[in-house]
């Protein structure tokens, strides 16, 4: 009766070794995880920062004066511009803005730019 209980916490032992091996190797596989995650995490954060940065010295008041003077041709309100809500059936409609490019780039159509002057758009279409 001995032996067999000996035999018995002797299996129970090594069962309990490898399933402990088991637990062992894969805690450790998820603190790897983990880690590989936070350093994802803190790159993802630091192309955030470098994003805003970025955005906000794109949307500087003074670089979308510039840019709309260049591609919009603003003027100024005049007094003539403002109308009645009765004068307005009297006034000559507008031109329609030309369509783009059939599957062209419909900002460059509207701004006058031509896709092939677009090194960008060259290295997007060589993407596909």
């Amino acid at each position: 009766m001995l032996r067999i209980i000996n035999i018995a916490l002797a299996c129970s032992v090594v069962v309990l070794a490898v399933w402990m091996y088991e637990l062992k190797y894969g805690v450790r596989g998820s603190v790897t995880e983990q880690a590989r995650i936070k350093r994802q995490i803190e790159q993802t954060k630091q192309d955030i920062t470098l994003l805003k940065a970025e955005w906000s010295h794109l949307t500087r008041p003074k670089q979308l004066q510039a840019l709309a003077k260049r591609h919009l041709k603003l003027e100024r309100v005049r007094p003539t511009h403002i109308v009645r809500e009765d004068e307005l059936a009297l006034l000559p409609e507008r031109p329609q803005p030309e369509a783009p490019h059939e599957g062209g780039d419909p900002i460059a159509g509207l701004l006058g730019g031509d896709e092939q002057d677009d090194p960008i758009a060259g290295l997007l279409q060589g993407d596909q």
